[in-house]
């Protein structure tokens, strides 16, 4: 049953400005009250007979938004009061082309007897009663919750805050002056705009509105769009925490756990840095924002890989950073795609872990050792950067040459020997010693020893030692 009633403004309707004037304003409204009333099928007559009298147009006016020769407005009766005795009557002017509120005015009236004492009409009329009933219920047919964006027009100025109007609301809401921002703060009474529903309106009380708020919930929306399309937003990493990364995304803080980071663990480098990321939880009740750097990679790496392989070539040297370390080797960012870097690549020495050599967020030089085009990946070398040793004991050692070593490892099946730098050769069990030894009592990692070269093949990177051999010469 909701009715509007649209008209042309006409030239002879305007000022010399070109500006429709305030009490052509006051006459377009009573047009539309007659029309809407004619719509209901209420005639003058019968209200009339209820005691009913035309009050006087209360009217707010925008002149923000100025209306012209040639213009269409909409006018939109709503009932936001009714109880039988008393019903007030908004109106809202709307611009068609701005879709821009130009004018808030309502009108209050009271049913009244002869003798203007204020009745009750359902006892005179139930028919019109249910008609303005109804009327008041389409009035308030939208709920509005927390963090909703909202419409409202400034209606009063109190002490403490500021009465806004809001379409389907069946209170005026409530703006106090503490949430108003340092932006906002010649709110004037008319004044249109956007408001974030602070507290939801109930039986007792009103919705409470802010201003100082709704810039964090547009980036709520914002967020929550980002989501929904996919988008990739930036972050800025703030701190380091328990679990993950603290990030900033429009003033609103957002957490990237471990398992979302490119790297799968935060190190310092990353404070203060800018990172593009994913949305994967906006929840602007809960606060609640989750980001994920790592899908934000992945896109962009299925985006570039194709190009960027076709770029690079095996043996090839080329810079990137550190982005994650693993037990098994490290990744790194060459051109945007991450490359392994095997903990066997890393140096022609026995390490206990990448990160022994290496750290996130360093930048190193690395060789191409293999690119695998079916599988868009590629491996890398670090310690191939520098010269082999295994080349480089060529001529130094032979076989029956005593020499002396440093233990690297023990195993169940021998030692390794540290022969030369990023050179081990293998002591196997069986040559310690005549007799049957554990080689976990016989030796300790970082014992010097004398051994004897009983085998060498620098060529197929192998070398065998003995100390058993030695003894027996000596006897």
């Amino acid at each position: 049953m909701s009715f509007s009633y649209t008209r042309k403004i006409n030239y002879y309707e305007t000022d010399k400005m070109g500006v429709v004037h305030h009490s052509n304003y006051i006459r377009f409204l009573e047009e539309a009250r007659c029309r809407w009333l004619e719509e209901l099928n209420i005639s003058m007559e019968k209200l009339e007979e209820l005691g009913y009298t035309i009050p006087t147009l209360e009217v707010n006016c925008k002149y923000k938004y100025h209306i012209t020769s040639g213009d269409i407005i909409t006018i939109e009766p709503k009932i936001t009061e009714f109880n039988g005795v008393r019903m007030t009557v908004t109106y809202n002017v709307i611009d068609k082309k701005t879709e821009k509120i130009v004018i808030n005015a309502w009108t209050k009236h009271c049913f009244t007897d002869k003798t203007l004492r204020p009745i009750n009409i359902k006892k005179k009329n139930e028919k019109i009663y249910t008609i303005f009933e109804r009327l008041l219920e389409e009035s308030f047919s939208k709920s509005y919750s927390v963090a909703d964006i909202v419409e409202g027009t400034v209606m009063k100025k109190e002490n403490d805050g500021y009465l806004v109007s809001v379409k389907g609301a069946k209170t005026e809401a409530f703006l106090p002056n503490k949430e108003i921002s340092s932006s906002d703060e010649s709110l004037e009474t008319g004044d249109e705009k956007e408001f974030y529903v602070l507290k939801e309106e109930n039986d007792e009380d009103g919705m409470v509105l802010s201003l100082k708020r709704l810039a964090f919930a547009q980036a709520w929306a914002q967020l929550n769009d980002a989501k929904v399309q996919g988008d990739t937003i930036l972050a800025k990493v703030v701190s380091i925490v328990k679990g993950g990364v603290l990030v900033d995304v429009a003033d609103l803080k957002g957490f990237i756990p471990s398992s979302q980071l490119r790297t799968g663990t935060p190190f310092d480098g990353l404070v203060d840095t800018k990172i593009e990321v994913k949305v994967l939880e906006a929840d602007p009740k809960k606060g609640k924002l989750i980001l994920s750097q790592r899908q934000a990679v992945a896109e962009q790496r299925d985006q570039v890989v194709d190009n960027i392989l076709s770029e690079l070539q095996e043996g090839m040297v080329v810079k990137g950073e550190v982005v994650r370390i693993a037990d098994f080797g490290a990744f790194v960012d060459i051109n945007g795609i991450d490359g392994l870097l095997p903990i066997s690549e890393i140096s022609w020495s026995r390490i206990k872990h990448p990160s022994d050599v290496i750290s996130l967020g360093e930048t190193v030089e690395v060789k191409i050792i293999k690119i695998d085009n079916e599988l868009k990946r590629i491996s890398l070398s670090l310690k191939r950067m520098g010269e082999d040793p295994w080349q480089q004991i060529e001529g130094q050692f032979e076989e029956g040459q005593v020499i002396k070593g440093t233990v690297n490892k023990v195993t169940g099946f021998g030692a390794f020997i540290n022969i030369f730098p990023g050179v081990e050769a293998l002591l196997p069990v069986s040559e310690m010693s005549n007799e049957n030894v554990n080689p976990f009592n016989t030796f300790k990692v970082g014992d010097s020893v004398e051994v004897l070269i009983k085998k060498f093949t620098p060529q197929e990177h192998r070398i065998a030692l003995s100390v058993k051999d030695i003894n027996k010469d000596a006897e």
